[in-house]
Order: C-alpha cells, then sequence, then structure tokens
C-alpha cells in the first residue's frame, strides 16, 4: 500500500515498528516483499544513523497541542517549495522510494489533514506514508478510509514471559 495507519495505544512500539518497516523498504540487500534489513547495506546504516535523505519524519512539537499545517505544506513565504507533501513530491534521491513517518496523526489540525488528504489520494509515485495515532477515533475518517489500517495491541503477560526467555533476558516465566 502507499499509506498505512497504525492505530494502538501507546508504548507498544508503534513507532519502532515503523522505523524498522521503513528500513526493510530500503534495504537494497532484500526484495521489499522479504521485509527484511540487512543493517549493513548503505541504506540501513543510514537508516540506522538517522540520516537517511528519503526518509522523513514528522511529530507533534512536546510544546505545542496539535501538528500544525505548515509541517505539511510548509510556512507561508515559503509555499509551496516546502514542507512533507513537497518533500515527497521529489524523486527519491538514493532508495527506490520516499518515505515518511507521521507521528502523534491524531493530533494534524483540520488544515494540516486536509493538506494530507490530497496527498493520501493522489500519493506521489514511489512514495509510502505511514501515520501513527493513540486514539483512531482522533483520525479524520476521510484519512482513515485512504490507510490501511494495522491496530497494535499490548503482549499478554504470558507472550511477554516468553520472549523474555527466548531472548535470554530472563531464565522463567516468574522473573
Amino acid at each position: 500500500a502507499h499509506a498505512y495507519l497504525f492505530a494502538g495505544p501507546p508504548g507498544i512500539g508503534k513507532s519502532k515498528f515503523a522505523r524498522v518497516f521503513a528500513q526493510a523498504l530500503f534495504c537494497e540487500r532484500h526484495h521489499e516483499a522479504e521485509l527484511e534489513m540487512c543493517d549493513e547495506c548503505h541504506c540501513c546504516r543510514e537508516m540506522n544513523a538517522n540520516s537517511h535523505p528519503d526518509y522523513f519524519h514528522i511529530r507533534k512539537p512536546e510544546d505545542k497541542a496539535e501538528i500544525s499545517v505548515d509541517r505539511f505544506i510548509g510556512v507561508p513565504e515559503k509555499r509551496p517549495r516546502d514542507g512533507l507533501i513537497y518533500d515527497l513530491s521529489l524523486k527519491p534521491m538514493e532508495a527506490r522510494r520516499r518515505i515518511a513517518l507521521i507521528n502523534d496523526a491524531n493530533f494534524m489540525n483540520d488544515e494540516g489533514a486536509n493538506a494530507m488528504l490530497k496527498t493520501l489520494e493522489e500519493p506521489p509515485p514511489q512514495s509510502v506514508l505511514i501515520l501513527i495515532a493513540e486514539k483512531l477515533d482522533a483520525v479524520l475518517p476521510t484519512i482513515r478510509s485512504r490507510c490501511q489500517l494495522l491496530r497494535f495491541s499490548a503482549l499478554s503477560q504470558q507472550d511477554v514471559a516468553e520472549l523474555l526467555i527466548e531472548n535470554e533476558m530472563a531464565s522463567n516465566p516468574e522473573e
């Protein structure tokens, strides 16, 4: 898909999964259908260093109540040559595609969400958008309908115990 919406409670790994997903799509040694990453190719190293030129990540500023429209279409004096939508419209610099991660998508103001709607309806070629939201109902229905929805939920205590044992971080379920 060209757009995904990862929804679920905070602290369960939506953002981490989104970065791993993006890195797997960028990896030069694996076909995108494999969803694997090598951690050694140029793209994987750039993702690990947070410096990949075709990866964009925006989120709600800590001192603000919402993600403003400027993050999507740029500040008024630089429009239309600024902002995430413009960045996605350009050809990839190094990879096969450009990927944007929008954390806190449930905090997009109405103007920003409506600006993104056009991009979700007619995505630039070779682009993938990943939106992350804690509260699915706070994301406009028109945005939700244009994304592949993936719901995240907390693991059970039994699953966590098994993973800790499997990864040698604990020796028994009680621990």
